[in-house]
């Protein structure tokens, strides 16, 4: 039997953060479409005020501001956006 042995690397080797859009760039992105659909689990009440945000990292607080298009089907359970920001 012939045994291989492969590297394990850190997560920090493995993982890296690109932001989108790259900071660098002037052109301005298409927004994507987000769906997501929530758990049973998740509680909504039909006068909940639903919201989707974006962790401002310069800013170090919760953003609304590039969120679009936010929809919430309460009987499918199904929450749909578009975003120009993904980090």
């Amino acid at each position: 039997m012939k045994w291989t042995v492969r590297n394990v690397y850190s997560t920090d080797d493995r993982l890296k953060n690109i932001p989108y859009p790259d900071p660098a760039s002037t052109i301005q992105p298409d927004p994507i479409a987000i769906q997501f659909q929530l758990p049973e689990y998740v509680f909504v009440a039909e006068s909940d005020d639903i919201r989707v945000g974006v962790w401002d990292e310069k800013e170090r607080k919760w953003s609304t501001v590039e969120i679009d298009d936010l929809q919430l089907d309460k009987t499918s359970r199904k929450l749909e956006f578009t975003t120009r920001r993904l980090s």
